[in-house]
């Protein structure tokens, strides 16, 4: 009984820091967890093989095409705009408002013109869905 429940613990923390981590890997490991049965041999490593390619797929193609429903649309890249790192792509933290990614492109130009060669490099941007649920669990407001 008490394998059982730190097992759903265990679970239960994984599904929470995926879901604050990336907005939408909570669920794919859900997904992830009914899709292959503990039954089964090697489980574990099945749950993790699918669990990665679900969400490679879900970031590459349905996260972009479901985004602009909800007023984000991933910042535009060109050779004068970059994310410093990959993991900003890969954890879907590079979303903004229209408005922001046209703002981004005007500036990247401009720092283009007055100095050749420099590159507008972007930490961190957002979460390409509901934006309440951060507000939520950091109420600090500067």
């Amino acid at each position: 009984m008490l394998k059982y429940i730190l097992n759903v613990v265990l679970h239960f923390l994984i599904f929470v820091v995926l879901t604050v981590i990336t907005q939408i890997g909570g669920i794919i490991y859900l997904v992830s967890l009914l899709l292959i049965k503990r039954a089964s041999q090697r489980h574990r490593l099945k749950r993790v093989c699918i669990f990665v390619l679900v969400y490679l797929v879900c970031t590459i193609f349905f996260v972009p095409i479901i985004a602009p429903i909800f007023g984000r649309e991933k910042i535009k890249k060109f050779d004068r705009v970059q994310a410093r790192t990959f993991m900003t792509d890969l954890l879907n933290r590079n979303y903004v408002r229209p408005e922001l990614n046209a703002s981004l492109q005007k500036v990247a130009e401009g720092l283009r013109k007055k100095h050749p060669g420099i590159k507008l490099v972007y930490l961190d941007a957002n979460f390409p869905f509901i934006d309440k649920l951060v507000s939520t669990l950091a109420p600090f407001k500067p």
